[in-house]
């Protein structure tokens, strides 16, 4: 019996020990694979520092709708949820790089830092062209023109204040040459753990904050 995971896209198998050091990314074609919400939290969340809220929470069926009531008991069993939200607060890293696509709802976990990053050649949104113009145009045809009008590249963000720092590429980034922009992002990840490591706790969390009252 297989002990992996088939890609939904390139359908390769891709062994569960990969899977969850690269985050349900398939390493092959990049394509994300579905991962359960509780899973999703906790690899996003500073170690052991998730707290649920509401973890005995469970499902009502205000307008008496016995089909409802039903599938919403199949679909906790399913799921092991006892409702569709988890709620609750977590720690989470100050710093946040983006070094490919940094979209839908990963845009907002990364956005959650004291300083958020991006490879110059980096995308960083909370959706991607193809879905803002089925939305707006009725048509993924015009992604291209929608991909203009999000302004979702670095040089764009870092003008109106949603990112922090631009590592710039001496050369788009592949995975041949990948380890020079590493040590690139090396040396500017030790320089902030050293100026943040000298910072009292309640600052951080006080300049994140501001931060994000800001906007």
């Amino acid at each position: 019996m297989s002990k992996g995971r088939i890609c939904n896209a390139c359908k390769q198998e891709i062994q569960r020990e990969m899977l969850d050091r690269n985050l349900s990314i398939c390493p092959q074609c990049g394509c994300y694979l579905r991962m359960h919400a509780r899973k999703r939290i906790l690899s996003l969340a500073d170690k052991k520092s998730f707290r649920e809220w509401d973890a005995n929470m469970k499902f009502s069926n205000p307008l008496n709708d016995n089909e409802y009531a039903q599938k919403s008991v199949e679909a906790s069993l399913k799921h092991k949820l006892n409702d569709a939200i988890i709620s609750g607060e977590m720690d989470i890293d100050g710093l946040h790089v983006a070094i490919g696509e940094g979209g839908s709802g990963g845009a907002l976990a990364l956005g959650v830092g004291n300083e958020v990053w991006m490879l110059e050649n980096a995308v960083y949104s909370i959706l991607t062209p193809e879905g803002y113009a089925s939305i707006l145009w009725k048509d993924n045809a015009k992604a291209s023109e929608a991909a203009i009008r999000m302004k979702l590249e670095a040089s764009d963000l870092y003008k109106m204040g949603i990112i922090d720092k631009i590592i710039y590429e001496k050369e788009p980034v592949t995975k041949s040459n990948m380890k020079k922009i590493c040590i690139v992002l090396e040396a500017h990840l030790s320089n902030f753990l050293i100026e943040y490591s000298k910072k009292p706790i309640r600052d951080i969390v006080n300049e994140r904050y501001c931060k994000f009252r800001k906007y």
